[in-house]
């Protein structure tokens, strides 16, 4: 029998007024009375779309589910995760929150949690790449998630995922420490380029190649992909 992780709602660690905690507890309640009702059948769909099956470790462990407050700093994000915490994943929500708002968001960060958990845990991890692990990664679980929540996918919705994924490429790799080490990647790379430009060793085509490998303390981070889709 297929196992499933047990997903638990907790109420976030912001420091938020009295009031907005206690609203925080009521939407936490309601939350956990309609997953009740629909979890299992969600995950069996995630995994069902997705081709993967979530690890055995994330079936003992669970998953964390935290709710906070939307505040006007977190801009666009209404959810998030972080890939080196592949079993907990955020809700930044609204007053007027509902089931039928949330649903989406939880969707679509389980999906980047199941693949990010097969990387963690399945011992499939490998370098973080620019193109297969934000801009593929952010389009595909876009899409992934229209089909989990049955709806038929559209040119409009492949349009609008195409955009999300770009715009969500830009907040993420524009979030300070990944952002720095692309720019001293770059700058080690331009040092390169003049150097070998100057020993006639190299030209711009063939450096343009070289820039799909560019070596950030042990990581790599791959350009060419994105240069080609874009």
């Amino acid at each position: 029998m297929n196992r499933y992780p047990h997903v638990v709602f907790k109420v976030g660690r912001r420091r938020v007024s009295n009031r907005e905690r206690e609203r925080l507890k009521h939407k936490k309640s309601h939350l956990e009375r309609m997953w009740e009702r629909h979890g299992l059948g969600i995950l069996k769909r995630i995994e069902r779309a997705c081709g993967i099956r979530f690890p055995p470790r994330v079936c003992d462990e669970g998953i964390e589910i935290w709710l906070e407050k939307r505040r006007r700093e977190d801009g666009e994000y209404v959810g998030e995760m972080d890939e080196t915490e592949p079993c907990k994943l955020i809700l930044y929500l609204r007053r007027n929150e509902t089931w039928k708002s949330a649903k989406a968001v939880i969707v679509h960060e389980l999906i980047h949690c199941l693949t990010w958990q097969v990387y963690y845990y399945d011992l499939r991890r490998r370098e973080v790449t620019l193109f297969e692990d934000y801009f593929a990664d952010e389009l595909l679980t876009s899409l992934v998630e229209k089909v989990v929540l049955g709806r038929k996918l559209t040119r409009r919705q492949c349009d609008d995922a195409l955009d999300y994924a770009m715009s969500e490429l830009k907040l993420r790799l524009g979030r300070g420490r990944r952002h720095r080490k692309i720019i001293d990647s770059l700058m080690g790379f331009m040092k390169g380029f003049q150097s070998r430009i100057r020993r006639k060793e190299t030209d711009v085509l063939r450096e343009r190649r070289l820039l799909d490998e560019v070596k950030v303390k042990g990581k790599i981070i791959l350009f060419s992909h994105l240069a080609e889709i874009v």
